[in-house]
């Protein structure tokens, strides 16, 4: 008899705002803790792109999730065991989301809800020839600062409202940039707020498998054209040289009250 069947799970999940590295944060996670990543949490059908180690053997098992703190409990009925929460530089989410979402111009938005999927789908393609770059930005500035579901349905919550449910919480939260520049030291913290132990060489072993330039290689190889499209340059800073002084101004204004991980 397979013991695994009777064993009771920890799930834990890797939330983020979209476009905070949730997706990357999660493998990593998953290959620390030696468990596999489930993919989205509260989601049963996932394609394979959002799952890893499924073979791994493990009393964890890891999800990615972009709910809002409120409705996190009620997207599925398994137990949670821990939250980790990924934040990332709103001004980068603003670039990031630029290069990654299908946008709308204004006036077909709506599309975005159809009920005949295939004719939001053709609007899409069609329509992001004619939208500007400066219109995507100014869309994800919105997104950011205000919500906006019309980019996307995660969007509708805005920056500062989806991480302050987390940190008002207590949830454990980890800077995206903490991550990339001190990948070790924020992997052990991660670990220790998990209660994991880890070896120095499965410490490594984790960090090199999940590192930008390895899953970039390997999203290649495999032909997974949609991760190849959401892992585009894992840097971060990008903004300063795409965001006019206006713009960083609006910031400032807007999340003068934000600024618990950020100054801005």
């Amino acid at each position: 008899m397979d013991s695994s069947k009777h064993m009771e799970h920890k799930n834990v999940i890797i939330v983020g705002y979209p476009k905070s590295g949730t997706t990357w944060a999660s493998s990593l996670v998953a290959e620390l803790l030696d468990c596999p990543l489930r993919g989205d949490w509260g989601f049963d059908h996932i394609t394979a792109d959002f799952k890893e180690g499924q073979s791994r053997k493990s009393d964890y098992k890891c999800y990615k999730s972009h709910h809002t703190y409120l409705t996190i409990q009620a997207a599925a009925s398994l137990p949670i065991h821990q939250i980790i929460y990924i934040i990332r530089d709103p001004r980068d989410i603003v670039i990031s989301g630029v290069h990654y979402f299908n946008f709308l111009p204004r006036r077909l938005s709506f599309l975005r809800k159809s009920k005949w999927e295939t004719l939001g789908k053709l609007a899409r393609r069609l329509s992001a020839k004619f939208v500007s770059q400066n219109s995507k930005k100014q869309q994800m500035i919105d997104a950011v600062l205000y919500g906006n579901a019309s980019v996307n349905e995660w969007l509708e919550t805005n920056w500062s409202q989806h991480y302050k449910s987390y940190h008002n919480a207590g949830v454990t939260i980890i800077r995206y940039e903490d991550l990339l520049e001190h990948t070790e030291a924020t992997c052990l913290s991660i670990c220790k707020a998990l209660g994991k132990e880890i070896t120095q060489l499965h410490l490594g072993k984790s960090i090199q498998n999940q590192s930008f330039e390895h899953k970039k290689k390997q999203v290649v190889t495999e032909q997974h054209h949609y991760l190849n499209k959401l892992i585009r340059t894992g840097k971060s800073g990008n903004w300063k040289t795409e965001f006019s002084d206006e713009i960083v101004a609006l910031f400032k204004k807007e999340l003068s009250q934000s600024q618990e991980y950020y100054q801005f």
